[in-house]
């Protein structure tokens, strides 16, 4: 699957993902994506109340996160090792800090998260085995990803 139909495919869970997510659920789907080695939809959701009991945090370009970078990354680099045992080593392809838009589209603004993307290593070949993902809340707790069935579930 080429770079450019992975991200249309993301694209497209997502949407899949925050539209099986009902309001009565009350949690928001963050992300979604498929594992190339299973085949197996992944999806990131996190419960309105877990969102609100983050640390609110104003990015205003001065203000320093609630968490640090380094912390996050810390959190996040010992999670994906934790997770992915049987993968040698691990080094950041890509990070961001992301707002939780459905969040502030409910009046819960000022919530953010780190993402990590990861690449995995194997005696000493690269791993793109799929998405090596960790996101970290702002006090530091990871959000697990769990499997997505086709009902959306």
């Amino acid at each position: 699957m080429t770079a450019h139909t992975m991200r249309y495919f993301t694209i497209f869970i997502f949407v899949v993902l925050a539209v099986a997510t009902s309001p009565a659920s009350e949690e928001y789907a963050i992300r979604g994506c498929l594992d190339a080695n299973t085949g197996k939809h992944t999806g990131y959701f996190i419960s309105r109340e877990r969102v609100a009991a983050t640390p609110e945090w104003v990015f205003d370009g001065i203000t320093l996160p609630p968490l640090s970078l380094p912390d996050a990354y810390r959190i996040a680099s010992q999670w994906i090792a934790q997770k992915y045992p049987k993968i040698d080593s691990f080094r950041v392809r890509s990070y961001s800090v992301e707002e939780f838009v459905q969040a502030l589209a409910r009046g819960e603004p000022n919530r953010w998260y780190y993402s990590f993307e990861f690449i995995g290593s194997m005696d000493g070949t690269d791993v793109y085995a799929g998405p090596f993902t960790a996101m970290v809340l702002m006090d530091g707790t990871v959000i697990e990803p769990r499997e997505v069935k086709p009902d959306g579930t």
